[in-house]
């Protein structure tokens, strides 16, 4: 490492020893002056990295000296550190004023005096670093620019060759800006003629009604001999299309190292352009839908927590079953979001699976007419239907298909007034099935129809006006239409005037016969006494919970928090059925299910997923690890009860099998 030189400035030879003995290591080499005269010599042959100066010397004091110093090009920034025995305020304010960094009394403390001038030489040391560096980029682009120019006057036919192949337009300028040579794209880029582009002509073309600039920028370029670009925002006079416009020159430099000129290119980056402005459009989405993600989740916790603190309330035990009510209700909203946002993910990600039937299109629709009425009750709004008499056919998702009209009836009713009416429509006609939600409602801006599909997208968005959710209701809707081959639009005659979303569907033959949904028909009645599960879940309020439900229920549970302990508890208890968390610590949900399966009699088990993720999450892993079914956070309590009937009913089907068997 290159040692910084410090020089030290003293009339007496036993102080500068003691400098050098202080200061001169490894890093630091000390260059001793007896007088002024000798440190003006020594700053006029060396840069260093600070200078201790006495003060009082015979010949010339250290505030003169220090004049002198600040004089020399090698030493006008250099830090300038005062030694002195005598203190004052008029020493240390002319010693300042000279562009002093210091003022040292004697004697100095070593420590102080090293650790001060280190700071000084570690900085000129970076400082000399710097001034490498940029004398080698400076010197390895002085050799590719002159590498360049020589390549360039060696393969001028080349460079017409490929000027003409090039996806983008070339031109070429002499020293005066004067334009000698445009590529073929020159007019389909700028929109300007070749023989308009020669001489000045250029710079109107790049830069229309503002040749003078463009110019002035350039020539200021080529007088530094630098590189030029150019950015802009242009009307072709083609087609009147606006483009945007980016140019780049770089100098031609002849063997002295004179600019002779400059080759530049002029692309058309319109794409890009607009790609940045809906890059920036997609990060203002996603700052409002972070904030509208934080109001629609602290809504309903908030209203979890006044419930919980009323029911906790002496004297208020008569309000518990209201408080009970209302953590049900916020409970299910939150549910309700985090299904629309896994939905959302799943659709983008096309691992939604649709499991379509011939259904009657009436029916599913009514359902969601029915699921959307206590909304509109509480709004005093009336919904009128107009359906037709006959069955209609659909091949479709029942729960998908009514998904979409709860979104559509939820959008209706929470963005009109009060007391105002809801319409919907049914008729079949060529395209399919055609189904209408008009509302009285805000209504949308011109253009908004086209975009109110778009991820994050509300027709008001502000926390203040917000009518809740998230703006990914109707983006879900669309997606889900599209799954099921049809199509969605909105019409609005602009605001204040209402909305409507026309939704057109294939429609199949009519339905004759429709089968009961199982999970309706599916009761939890009262499980064999035998029963055994095993809850696993390492969030211990959420394990225990579900374990006192199950309790009630006849079940006998077992409780584990990890997968580790899940293991323990399984060979403990031999649980009929699992129900298992995915995120475990020590080994998650796969490998515990996994291992449960290896284990004998471990075929037998009813192993149920239970994650804040769908079951298109990670299909193949959870059929690899053996999983049977998969329920999402929070649980349906009436859809676990269901499921846990059903194979309570299955495993006692195969135990009179098997007893019938050996009769």
């Amino acid at each position: 490492m290159e040692r910084a030189k410090v020089l030290v400035v003293d009339d007496t030879p036993q102080n500068l020893v003691t400098f050098e003995a202080i200061l001169d290591d490894a890093e630091i080499e000390v260059v001793p002056a007896g007088s002024a005269r000798d440190a003006l010599r020594a700053v006029l042959r060396d840069e260093f990295a600070a200078i201790l100066l006495d003060v009082h010397m015979p010949d010339m004091d250290g505030f003169e000296a220090a004049s002198l110093i600040r004089r020399r090009p090698l030493s006008a920034h250099t830090p300038i550190l005062f030694l002195t025995a005598y203190g004052g305020e008029t020493h240390t304010s002319r010693a300042y004023s000279l562009g002093a960094v210091d003022f040292i009394q004697t004697p100095v403390n070593p420590e102080i005096l090293r650790a001060k001038i280190g700071v000084f030489a570690d900085l000129f040391r970076k400082r000399a670093e710097v001034k490498r560096q940029a004398e080698r980029l400076r010197e390895a682009e002085e050799q590719l620019r002159h590498q360049a120019e020589i390549a360039l006057r060696e393969s001028e036919g080349r460079f017409r060759v490929l000027c003409t192949s090039a996806p983008v337009a070339i031109f070429q300028l002499d020293a005066t800006g004067h334009c000698v040579y445009v590529s073929p794209l020159w007019l389909a880029t700028t929109g300007q003629p070749a023989e308009a582009a020669h001489g000045l002509g250029w710079a109107e073309a790049i830069g229309p009604g503002a040749a003078e600039s463009v110019m002035a920028s350039w020539q200021a370029a080529n007088v530094e001999g630098r590189a030029w670009a150019h950015e802009e925002a242009i009307t072709r006079r083609t087609d009147g299309e606006k483009r945007w416009l980016y140019v780049k020159s770089s100098p031609i430099l002849s063997d002295q190292g004179r600019s002779v000129g400059h080759v530049g290119i002029v692309e058309d980056v319109t794409s890009r352009k607009l790609t940045e402005e809906q890059l920036i459009q997609a990060d203002r989405k996603k700052d409002e839908f972070l904030a509208m993600l934080g109001h629609e989740l602290r809504n309903p916790l908030a209203a979890i927590g006044n419930a919980v603190l009323v029911a906790r309330t002496p004297g208020l035990e008569s309000r518990r079953d209201w408080s009970l009510e209302v953590i049900k209700r916020q409970v299910e909203q939150l549910s309700k979001l985090i299904d629309d946002l896994m939905d959302v993910s799943r659709v983008r990600l096309g691992k939604i699976e649709l499991r379509r039937d011939h259904i009657d299109f009436v029916q599913v629709l009514s359902r969601a007419v029915d699921a959307i009425q206590p909304l509109v009750d509480e709004r005093r709004q009336r919904i009128d239907i107009d359906l037709p008499r006959q069955s209609l056919g659909v091949i479709a998702d029942p729960t998908r298909l009514e998904q979409i009209f709860v979104n559509l009836l939820s959008n209706a009713s929470k963005y009109s007034p009060e007391y105002s009416r809801i319409h919907v429509s049914v008729h079949a006609d060529a395209t399919g099935i055609v189904t209408s939600v008009r509302d009285q409602g805000v209504g949308l801006e011109p253009g908004m129809a086209g975009r109110i599909f778009d991820l994050f997208v509300q027709a008001q968005t502000s926390l203040d006006r917000a009518k809740g959710g998230l703006g990914i209701g109707l983006s879900l809707a669309r997606r889900l239409v599209e799954l099921h081959g049809g199509s969605i639009v909105a019409r609005s005659e602009g605001l204040g005037r209402g909305s409507e979303f026309i939704v057109t569907l294939p429609m199949a033959g009519p339905v004759t016969a429709v089968s009961a949904d199982e999970s309706s028909s599916a009761v939890a009645g009262d499980p064999q006494p035998e029963t055994k599960v095993l809850v696993v879940d390492d969030n211990v309020d959420a394990a225990n919970a579900l374990s006192l439900l199950l309790e009630t229920q006849g079940f006998s549970v077992a409780v584990a928090h990890d997968g580790g302990d899940a293991l323990k508890r399984a060979d403990e208890v031999q649980p009929h059925i699992v129900l298992m968390d995915l995120g475990l610590p020590v080994l998650d949900g796969y490998q515990v299910a996994s291992q449960l399966r290896a284990r004998p009699n471990g075929s037998a088990v009813t192993l149920v997923a239970v994650s804040g993720y769908g079951p298109d999450q990670n299909p193949e892993r959870a059929s690899e690890a053996g999983f049977d079914h998969h329920l999402v956070k929070p649980i349906d309590c009436v859809a676990l009860l269901a499921l846990l009937a059903k194979s309570t009913r299955l495993r006692a089907s195969r135990a009179d099998t098997g007893a019938a068997m050996q009769d």
